[in-house]
């Protein structure tokens, strides 16, 4: 792409040391650290072989002292909160440039005064979901493109060519001062005097491994020509580049599989299978009828501050003393009820501080509702499929329990875009829940994508979409304060109807019911926003057409999405760009197969 060649020259012409980057972040020259550069000529040789390269900045004595915080809020990780926390407790950072990144997470760039060359070094994880680049470390930045065809943009409008970034303040140093020493490269096993025929071999396993275990391909390079170095003779660097490129290209690692304990023989009566005569046919049993099945799980999905809390912590409060629900709206819609036993778990918000009060408000029976504080030591061993849980679940057969978020409540050793082991994870509470008689709300963030509904918005693992019974997105139905509650899927019969709803205190407040759906209301959402700025950015339509064709597993006609992503408020040039961008990089296709000669889209 000729503006990526462009915008590369213009960074070297402003000191940035440059590199091609595949759209996977995988530099597409050997030994980049060395390599990267401000030459012109050189720069413009790269883009003739890699024509649609990304661009990467080297960091540190390079480019400057140039240094960026990567905060990452994918993939389980809430790098922005983590960093806003920090920064409460040691002060704001100065204002700087910044840019969003494909995937939604941030850089922030800033500069070393002192050039010091290894002052500061690599560091992953220096906080949960904070990464730092320095020496021997590259950003990729805009206006690349990722390999979900997202753009990285940046903040504010205003880029490392407009502007230099701030000098590191003091809140910044002590970010980069928590670099620690075992994060800062990828651990490895000393290996003394492997035979010349056995290194590569070794050094691919080797790399693998940092595959296998999510180590930054920049971090792992540095470890894997440490290793080279014990090698007797030594293999060339670019051998060693070549091996490492094989291995963070090609090799993909087995999904993380749960393994329980040993089977014992397999008799004859465990060959015995029932037949559908032996088994009960039992009618499905409701704490909220549509809303809310006994003994399963819902998922209450939304952004910060769109009233997820306040729901849940209104339903609690009512259900354990009986009263009237939020879904009763005006009337008494579902009945009378008996007061029941509640439990619950919010690593959001203290018990003392922000929940009992909230319960207070809303005129909860406080005997009937079981916690454990945040503050409490106890609190770390609440995991789902923890004994310690289902020892509490047995000792106080709640009928409602709810964790917030479900982040919170899983084993950090597990990925949460590993879909056999998030369903080993949640296959506990199923089990529970018909064991116990518990029905689970758990409380779930979204992803920061724009312009995407429904599944697509789910954070870090859509695969829990399929494992919960009953889905609920909480969004901002208007910018005068009003709330939506949709009921987004359900296992058992059509979805509920639209709920809508205030907060007043802290309070919802029941305001009406709509036939309008998750979609709708990002739709709405996403013109008011077209409206409002002159320009639409390709990503922001890439996502559109993406969450659309998700709805479409079949394929839609061309005209149709069109007519969609028009009545958003796209101009017809930035939809056939984003089509074109979606088609060149493999996401989409086109194909009149299926819809009756007439030009149809398919996502791939």
């Amino acid at each position: 792409m000729a503006s990526l060649l462009a915008d590369a020259l213009a960074y070297a012409e402003n000191g940035y040391a440059v590199i091609p980057v595949g759209r996977n972040k995988i530099p597409l020259i050997g030994d980049w650290p060395n390599q990267a550069t401000t030459d012109s000529e050189k720069i413009v040789r790269w883009w003739d072989q890699h024509p649609d390269a990304n661009i990467g900045i080297v960091c540190g004595e390079k480019s400057g002292g140039l240094i960026a915080v990567d905060v990452d809020i994918k993939n389980g990780k809430h790098g922005d909160e983590a960093l806003q926390q920090f920064q409460a407790m040691h002060g704001d950072f100065p204002s700087t440039v910044m840019c969003r990144t494909g995937s939604g997470g941030l850089h922030y760039y800033f500069k070393d005064p002192e050039h010091f060359a290894g002052k500061y070094k690599n560091g992953v994880e220096v906080i949960p979901g904070v990464d730092i680049r320095t020496d021997g470390g590259f950003v990729v930045v805009p206006p690349s493109i990722n390999a979900d065809g997202h753009a990285y943009t940046w903040i504010h409008d205003t880029g490392l060519l407009d502007e230099e970034p701030a000098d590191l303040n003091e809140s910044a140093a002590q970010l980069l001062t928590r670099s620690h020493p075992k994060k800062e490269k990828a651990e490895r096993r000393q290996v003394v005097a492997v035979p010349e025929g056995n290194r590569n071999d070794t050094l691919f396993r080797y790399c693998c491994m940092q595959v296998g275990a999510g180590v930054p391909r920049d971090i792992a390079e540095t470890s894997a020509l440490e290793l080279n170095d014990t090698f007797d003779p030594p293999l060339s660097t670019s051998e060693v580049y070549t091996i490492l490129e094989s291995a963070y290209s090609r090799y993909v690692p087995n999904e993380r599989t749960i393994y329980g304990a040993q089977e014992a023989p397999i008799s004859e009566d465990d060959l015995k299978m029932p037949t559908l005569e032996d088994y009960p046919e039992e009618p499905v049993e409701w704490l909220i009828p549509e809303y809310l099945p006994k003994g399963q799980i819902t998922l209450i999905c939304g952004t910060g501050g769109t009233g997820k809390t306040s729901v849940w912590v209104s339903l609690l409060a009512s259900l354990s003393a009986g009263e009237r629900i939020l879904f009763d709206g005006f009337g008494d819609f579902y009945g009378d009820r008996q007061p029941i036993q509640c439990m619950f778990f919010s690593s959001e918000d203290t018990v003392e501080n922000v929940i009992k009060g909230k319960l207070r408000k809303g005129h909860a029976r406080m005997r009937n509702i079981h916690t454990i504080s945040l503050n409490d030591p106890r609190f770390e061993k609440i995991q789902f499929g923890s004994k310690y849980l289902e020892k509490l679940l047995d000792k106080y057969r709640p009928a409602l329990c709810v964790f917030d978020p479900l982040q919170a409540f899983i084993d950090g050793h597990i990925k949460m875009a590993d879909r056999n082991a998030m369903r080993q994870t949640m296959r506990s509470l199923i089990e529970w829940g018909k064991t116990y008689g518990t029905t689970f709300l758990i409380v779930m963030h979204t992803n920061k994508q724009l312009n995407v509904w429904g599944r697509n918005r789910m954070a870090d693992s859509a695969d829990l979409w399929d494992i919960a019974r009953c889905v609920w997105m909480v969004g901002d139905a208007d910018d005068q304060g009003m709330k939506y509650l949709s009921h987004e899927k359900s296992n058992y019969g059509r979805t509920g109807k639209t709920m809508l709803f205030r907060n007043d205190d802290g309070q919802p407040v029941f305001k009406g019911w709509t036939d309008k759906k998750d979609r709708e209301f990002v739709m709405e959402a996403a013109k008011k926003r077209n409206e409002a700025k002159s320009g639409n950015t390709l990503s922001d339509v890439c996502g559109t057409i993406l969450s659309e064709l998700a709805d479409h597993p079949d394929g839609m006609l061309v005209a149709d999405l069109d007519e969609l992503l028009q009545q958003i408020g796209y101009s017809g040039y930035i939809i056939r760009k984003a089509k074109s961008e979606l088609r060149t990089a493999g996401r989409i296709e086109i194909t009149k197969k299926g819809f009756g000669g007439a030009v149809g889209v398919k996502k791939t």
